[in-house]
């Protein structure tokens, strides 16, 4: 297209700078086997952990053989046999890939069969260029993910929770660990430990998984088993539950706010948390029977969960009815209290400008002698009922700046007639 196409139909973009830099790419012959190169390496990537591990069911006890799997296959591309260690996820992995003997040759480079062919059609001195690319990007891959799950060492202790693991000889020593990795104060490592040696021999469990069972259904069975009333492992229950509620990824987590912003559009942004949440569980349960509601099953325990669910959603809207009505009441008690104190602290302001207003048109001597006592008498009582107003309502706190000039006001009117009332 780029080549044909544009020439034709939309010269004046043949004198385009981006024109000119992407036909010099398409006509580069490196570039086709550099993007069957980077489609070779996607597939290694997806096709054998990223598919696997973007699963919504708990994988944490996959993740460390994914991993191990990982890292081993892209060794076998770039390394020779003999070179590669058992557990490719220590550090002497790391010190084969700094040792250049350990190396394959360039053109013993593994890149797929599609890049092979294309690479066989370019001359010698482009098929070194190439490969030796080739064979600088692998170690790269590899270092990197090696610097991704140095911290995760800890990851082979969960390969126990795998049914076909449970009665392998360090499995006890496994589950042990877990709990001492996880925040459990509950669990005592010692009758953890019984239990798991009884688990490992109990006749009504099973150490393989049904087909298409995932792993938490697998446990969840065990969690159900009782002898005489009583959980058989409560101990084993605590930890399993918590290790499975670890994520293996963020995959599933990115598809939750995808499904949320399907439900979540913009002519329901009103919607409350608790509905949102009960259409996503619907969304989740009916993925058994492909998204068709039809196909449910009218059991008589799903007709009684009916009920039950109905009865509690009108006693949750009668409960929030009477929260709203409650509030309300409160509120106009408070605007009561609010307008009262408001309307003493007026009447307050007032007597104050009345007294000054008597002295300063009377006489000086007579107002301190005979009516100063008279005068700050009735102010007296409204301060002492606005104070008790204002310990009433915590609404009225706003308005002590209001008690407090008016109170300055009085004490400054009276001082200026009596200097030797000052501080009074």
């Amino acid at each position: 297209m780029i080549l044909v196409y544009i020439p034709e139909h939309e010269k004046p973009t043949l004198k385009e700078n981006n024109y000119k830099e992407l036909r010099e790419l398409v006509e580069n012959p490196l570039t086709k086997p550099c993007i069957e190169f980077v489609a070779y390496s996607s597939k290694i990537l997806t096709k054998q952990f990223t598919l696997i591990m973007q699963k919504s069911e708990p994988l944490i006890h996959k993740l460390h053989t994914q991993l191990h799997k990982l890292v081993y296959t892209l060794s076998t591309l770039f390394l020779h046999e003999s070179a590669i260690p058992k557990n490719v996820l220590s550090a002497s992995l790391k010190d084969s890939l700094e040792n250049r003997d350990h190396l394959l040759d360039s053109q013993q480079i593994k890149c797929g069969s599609a890049c092979s062919k294309s690479v066989e059609s370019m001359s010698n001195e482009k098929k070194l260029v190439f490969l030796n690319g080739a064979k600088a990007c692998f170690p790269l891959m590899v270092g990197y993910l090696l610097f991704k799950v140095k911290d995760l060492s800890n990851l082979k202790y969960f390969e126990c929770l795998a049914p076909e693991k449970i009665r392998n000889a360090r499995s006890g020593e496994y589950i042990c660990r877990i709990a001492n990795l996880l925040p459990l104060d509950c669990v005592d490592t010692n009758d953890l430990s019984i239990e798991w040696n009884l688990l490992q021999v109990d006749d009504d469990v099973t150490y393989s998984l049904k087909p298409e069972q995932r792993i938490d259904c697998y446990w969840y069975e065990i969690f159900c088993l009782k002898s005489e009333n009583v959980p058989r492992y409560p101990n084993i229950t605590h930890v399993v539950k918590a290790a499975l509620s670890l994520v293996h990824g963020s995959a599933d987590v990115e598809r939750g706010f995808s499904k949320s912003g399907k439900i979540l559009t913009k002519d329901k942004t009103k919607m409350c948390e608790r509905t949102l949440n009960a259409k996503l569980a619907i969304a989740e349960g009916l993925k058994q029977y492909d998204m068709k509601s039809w196909k449910v099953p009218m059991t008589s325990d799903l007709l009684l969960r009916a009920r039950k669910a109905h009865s509690s959603y009108v006693l949750r809207r009668e409960q929030e009815k009477k929260e709203a009505e409650e509030k309300a009441k409160k509120r106009k008690i408070d605007s009561a209290m609010q307008e009262e104190h408001e309307l003493a602290l007026r009447r307050m302001k007032t007597e104050v400008e009345n007294i000054r207003d008597q002295a300063l048109h009377g006489s000086r001597e007579k107002y301190v002698q005979t009516d100063i006592g008279a005068a700050v008498q009735p102010l007296a009582g409204y301060v002492q009922g606005t104070l008790t107003l204002s310990g009433l309502c915590f609404a009225c706190r706003r308005n002590n700046s209001h008690l407090a000039e008016c109170l300055g006001t009085c004490v400054e009117s009276m001082n200026s007639f009596h200097p030797h009332s000052s501080g009074t």
